[in-house]
């Protein structure tokens, strides 16, 4: 995390303790506590009886003149105000504040009378610290009373200098307004035109570069016909505002303090703990803590003028056949949730062929119930629906469709990154707030001081990660037990008890897994990972790996060990251990439906229908409420009731990763045992449809606006879908070999039915030589598809070449220019 100028001896770090050491020379830094804040001077200016702005000294004569100019030109707008005062940094800012602009870039509330007695001045203390904090890094605090005059907004605004410095800082990348030459439309025919069906429709042609503030005529949004108020104001859209000062606010409690270490002036960015806003939040200091939707959801304008929210709305909500509009979704939830939208929309179009399939072994199945007459025969005789001869087919072409799938995703992503900006955005990532470190080293690369968190720290923590996880796994494994064994002690009818084994698993998996979705975190943030995506990337895995086992325990007990084994352990006659219908095929389907299909029920339930029974209730309980609400924002400056009160009664929203989490053991359940249940991806198809409304739904309608976070890929969840596809061929061919009566009565009847030493044979054989075909093939295709298409990687190509000619001011070389001469 370094940071200084060549020729100078400073570096810059990161610390959370008083005290760190250089691992070189093994001294001790130590500092006393930052007097900087004593010395930030505040003066509160009145602007209304319920609104203050709080300001730093230098700010105050600005305040004064933009009002005088206002009084002066009470008919000018505020993108004239902005442009009137340009030369200065936070003008735009502090205008928006004077003409009372009702969508500020961050809220935070605080209820001073509500704090207890014996915290009340600590508190308010904390607030001023951490107020003094932000004006500090150069953000703009309004403060206004709510209706009851009980509790305080603070109004956060950045002015358009301070995005700027952090748009560069962040290395964002914003698109040009070069003029190239358009990428040839691609020809098609009928094969291209069905696999379009299935891919990312890429912009080729799209140009854009990293932000330079001094190059900010070259970016888009700064248009010549535009004035400079205009530019100001609209430039930076709300989802990268968003984006950047939650970065500025989460690091505003970052104190710098400079030190003398070897005779070299050493930088050192302490984090007050204390102050970082998620430690207030916690700490009841400041009540919340939200971004803004950029307007109401009902909208009468015509569509070309609504708010992008109500565009999102009638686009994406209400339509039931378009595609979905990823590239507005990115512009308003950024390019975090737009992937997760974008793979979970890739995802079911492509089970659109696994359905297909599933439905032809499902449909031969029923036609050959009918033609054996076997609908008599229990629920054993309901087996021929999923194991006939069209079984094998069925599981070879779920693994092949499994690796096309996933090669066709790491197409997709790539298209995606390039027209949205994040191919390197890894590589480019800045550091989390909450990381620091305790030694400083050199880096190898820049050969410059940096801080490191060192690995035999990192270690001892990973250690503690793996005895916790290891605890949890055997948890659930002792649960999945206790529900195996329990229902068959008191249950004397053996279909009954196996029923209600399977609902009693289930319930035991939802619940586990709400609580270790806390021990995760925990562990997690125990772990002091250097930026976001690492962070995240170690929470996917702690979830996975315990998901996996939570999940699974029960399949997987059903089709490998149930045979007799259960009986063996505990010596018990009185237990049957066998599988409880006519083979284990059967126990496994039933299982497997009933987690499958209720795991989904649930999450449907649990993400949408109670926050929809809870919105409606509170909006049936506040109804009068917000009536008084209408009448006394009308008295005063607001036309309407503030956007920052609607969204305030709003849902907060969860992280994306709980539903990536949901999508991928979906996806681990009808490959692992896809052969046991074809009609698992039908199941899937028609949930994942729903998903895609239901969540849209939720973004728009339920919930708060996310802070618009950037993503490269789906992360860790890439290798975990990988390795499930791996692992489904080996199970696949297990369930056929093993636990197929189809597959059993074709081996019996060239090998004998008193032959078991020979039936294990073909058996193995037969899981050899289909573990081998299948992976041979997914071998083959991974390597012969691209990870990234030719016209993409051309697209990368020419777009950074054509950025190098104009930001770089670089005249191509004569052999870049075709010269025609004439005679």
């Amino acid at each position: 995390m370094s940071d200084y100028s060549e020729g100078e001896k400073t570096v810059e770090i990161s610390v959370i303790d008083s005290q760190y050491k250089d691992k070189r020379s093994q001294k001790a830094l130590v500092y006393d506590f930052d007097e900087e804040l004593d010395k930030i001077k505040i003066t509160i200016l009145e602007i209304e009886k319920h609104r203050k702005l709080h300001l730093l000294n230098d700010d105050v004569k600005l305040y004064d003149e933009i009002c005088l100019w206002k009084g002066s030109n009470p008919e000018a707008s505020l993108a004239t105000a902005i442009e009137n005062f340009a030369k200065f940094k936070t003008a735009d800012a502090i205008a928006k504040v004077i003409y009372n602009y009702e969508f500020p870039d961050f809220i935070i509330k605080f209820n001073e009378k509500g704090d207890k007695v014996t915290k009340r001045e600590i508190n308010q203390l904390k607030r001023l610290n951490f107020e003094k904090l932000l004006l500090r890094a150069g953000l703009i605090l309004e403060f206004e009373l709510d209706s009851d005059r009980v509790f305080t907004y603070i109004k956060v605004i950045a002015p358009f200098e301070k995005l700027c410095n952090q748009a560069e800082k962040q290395k964002l990348k914003m698109a040009i307004t070069t003029k190239i030459t358009k990428f040839p439309k691609r020809r098609f025919n009928l094969f291209s035109s069905i696999a379009y069906m299935f891919v990312y429709k890429v912009d080729l042609n799209k140009k854009s570069a990293v932000f330079k503030k001094d190059r900010l005529q070259s970016f888009e949004g700064s248009d010549p016909s535009k004035t400079e108020g205009e530019i100001r104001l609209n430039f930076f859209n709300s989802a990268r505002r968003i984006l950047m000062v939650h970065n500025i606010i989460n690091c505003a409690a970052q104190i710098n303090h400079q030190v003398n270490v070897d005779g070299k002036l050493v930088t050192v960015r302490r984090t007050i703990k204390s102050l970082a806003i998620e430690t207030l939040l916690h700490k009841k200091v400041f009540r919340d803590f939200y971004s803004l939707h950029d307007g109401p959801i009902k909208s009468k304008l015509p569509f070309n003028q609504m708010n992008l929210r109500a565009k999102l709305d009638q686009k994406w909500v209400k339509s039931k056949i378009r595609p979905q509009p990823l590239k507005e979704i990115r512009n308003y939830f950024g390019e975090k949730l737009a992937l997760y939208f974008a793979w979970l929309g890739f995802y079911t179009s492509w089970l659109s062929i696994a359905t297909f399939g599933g439905f032809i072994v499902v449909l031969y199945g029923l036609v050959e119930i009918l033609r054996h007459e076997t609908l008599n025969d229990g629920i054993g005789g309901f087996s021929i629906l999923y194991d006939n001869v069209l079984t094998v087919p069925y599981a070879f072409i779920m693994a092949v469709w499994a690796t096309f799938f996933l090669e066709y995703w790491k197409r997709t992503n790539a298209a995606i990154q390039h027209e949205w900006d994040c191919f390197e955005f890894e590589k480019e990532e800045l550091p989390r707030p909450k990381f620091y470190g305790t030694v400083l080293v050199k880096s190898p690369i820049t050969m410059k001081d940096e801080i490191e968190f060192p690995f035999s720290a990192k270690f001892k923590r990973y250690l503690v990660s793996v005895v916790v996880i290891l605890i949890c796994m055997l948890v659930v494994l002792i649960s999945v037990g206790f529900f195996i064994i329990y229902p068959k002690l008191w249950i004397e009818d053996d279909v009954l008890a196996f029923f209600a084994s399977s609902v009693a698993n289930l319930i035991s998996i939802i619940i586990l897994n709400t609580l270790y979705s806390y021990v995760a975190v925990w562990l997690t943030d125990l772990e002091n990972h250097r930026t976001e995506t690492e962070y995240e990337d170690a929470l996917i895995l702690k979830t996975f790996i315990f998901e996996f086992v939570n999940n699974y325990a029960a399949l997987f007990y059903i089709f490998i060990f149930k045979q007799g084994l259960l009986k063996t352990i505990i010596h018990s006659n009185s237990i049957r251990s066998q599988c409880d219908y006519d083979n284990c095929m059967t126990d496994l389907s039933i299982q497997l439906a009933i987690i499958f299909v209720g795991r989904q029920a649930w999450a449907q339930f649990t993400e949408i229908f109670i926050p929809w029974m809870r919105l409606k209730y509170n909006k049936k309980k506040n109804q009068e409420e917000l009536k008084e609400l209408q009448k006394k924002y009308a008295a005063s400056s607001h036309s309407n009731i503030p956007q920052w009160v609607t969204d305030e009664k709003l849902l907060k929203t969860d992280s994306v990763q709980v539903e990536y989490t949901e999508l991928i053991l979906q996806f681990g359940f009808l490959t692992l045992f896809g052969s046991a249940f074809p009609l698992a991806s039908l199941f899937a198809f028609l949930n994942n449809i729903s998903e895609i409304r239901s969540d849209a739904f939720k973004y728009i309608h339920l919930s708060r606006r996310p802070f618009c976070g950037q993503a490269q890929d789906l992360g860790t969840w890439e290798p975990i879908l990988q390795l499930i596809s791996l692992i489904s061929v080996l199970t696949n061919a297990i369930i056929i070999a093993f636990y197929s009566t189809w597959m059993t009565d074709k081996f019996e009847k060239h090998l004998g039915q008193n032959n078991p030493d020979r039936l294990l044979v073909a058996r193995l054989t037969f899981i050899i030589l289909f573990e081998h075909l299948v992976f041979g093939i997914k071998t083959i295709f991974t390597y012969i598809i691209p990870d990234v298409p030719k016209e993409v990687r051309i697209a990368i190509e020419r777009e950074q070449y054509n950025i190098k000619l104009q930001l770089k001011d670089k005249s191509p070389v004569l052999d870049e220019i075709f010269v025609t001469k004439k005679t």
